[in-house]
């Protein structure tokens, strides 16, 4: 019994690469929605004016 609760936490553990990635991935994630953000406000702002 012990032997598999072990092999089970074992799969939970995160490797630095892992842990890596998922900090890029996060990261990207940041990135992306500050510069979609960043439009939106601005294609709100800043109107064409049509005649």
């Amino acid at each position: 019994m012990m032997h598999s609760l072990s092999a089970y936490s074992l799969l939970l553990t995160i490797t630095p690469s892992l842990k890596g990635f998922f900090i890029g991935l996060l990261a990207g994630a940041i990135v992306l929605g500050a510069a979609f953000g960043a439009l939106l406000i601005f294609s709100q702002v800043d109107k064409v004016q049509r005649s």
